[in-house]
């Protein structure tokens, strides 16, 4: 027990970026059925701006924070307007358009690694505190603050698609394209909205996780894989299932690797991904459609 409780905290401070992630890939897939494979690299974009603005360049971290959430809010804006709109246009397949996000997703990669550089870069913590310690427990500012922003974006999405004229209308898109457009509804606007949230959420995990791991060019492919799989296992139409998702997947991860071995954990991962897919194909906490 001991052994334990220590780690489910650390599965459920991992799941949390897993599920902040799955909950970006839920918010574009809702409204457009495509599924953004870019997504890992809008936490990288955190993270690596992060470096660049807080460690090289020297400016306050929560203005460094703030600047990192311009710059993915802009290529997010982007992949919208300059590759998704055209290939909509051109009646292209969904599957082509998820061939261009992940494509997009290397354009990221790649650039940020000539730019910044392809090291493993350190990055200073948002918040420095004392160690929460109780029992076996150990848990060091970051990783609460990792788990206090999850549950902070959680309602907030949840507050936006439930209480604001923008959030409904986007859920309106969701159920229903044509339908959303015939009563007057400006889809193409609140589908951006979803792809600008999406990469700002994204560079939110990245923003928190970077102290803890270290930010990196090419970091993004094992985490959006990552998220990709929660918000398969989660329910990837609900965006609040994804995170629990994010949750079961780290927790999943953290035990395997310590009980088993690293390779095994990312193994189970993927397991778990496959009997979901096998037993309940809309995820484990999905919404039942009646």
């Amino acid at each position: 027990m001991d052994t334990l409780i220590p780690l489910v905290v650390a599965g459920v401070v991992r799941g949390s970026m897993y599920g902040i992630l799955a909950s970006g890939f839920t918010l574009i897939y809702n409204s457009t059925q495509v599924v953004n494979f870019a997504q890992g690299e809008f936490l990288m974009l955190g993270a690596m701006l992060m470096y660049a603005l807080a460690t090289a360049a020297g400016l306050p971290i929560f203005l460094s924070l703030v600047l990192a959430l311009v710059g993915a809010i802009l290529l997010g804006w982007f992949l919208k307007i300059g590759i998704v709109d055209p290939l909509m246009a051109r009646r292209a397949p969904i599957i082509n358009i998820i061939i261009a996000t992940l494509a997009y997703g290397l354009v990221m990669s790649q650039g940020s690694g000539a730019v910044i550089g392809k090291n493993r870069y350190a990055v200073p913590s948002l918040i420095d505190g004392p160690t929460l310690a109780e029992g076996s427990l150990r848990l060091n500012s970051q990783g609460l603050t990792i788990i206090v922003v999850t549950i902070a974006v959680t309602l907030g999405l949840w507050y936006f698609f439930s209480r604001t004229t923008t959030g409904l209308a986007i859920r309106a898109v969701g159920y229903n394209f044509d339908a959303a457009r015939g009563l007057g509804l400006n889809v193409s606007r609140l589908i951006a909205v979803t792809f600008v949230l999406s990469a700002a959420v994204s560079a939110v995990a990245g923003a928190m996780i970077a102290p803890i791991t270290g930010a990196s060019a090419y970091m993004g492919l094992g985490y959006g894989v990552k998220g990709f799989a929660a918000a398969i296992v989660g329910g990837i139409g609900n965006p609040f299932a994804a995170v629990l998702g994010g949750i079961l997947v780290g927790t999943i991860e953290s035990l395997g690797s310590y009980y088993l071995s690293t390779a095994y954990g990312e193994a189970l991962t993927y397991l778990a991904l496959l009997i979901t897919l096998m037993v309940r194909p809309t995820g484990l906490f999905a919404e039942e459609k009646a």
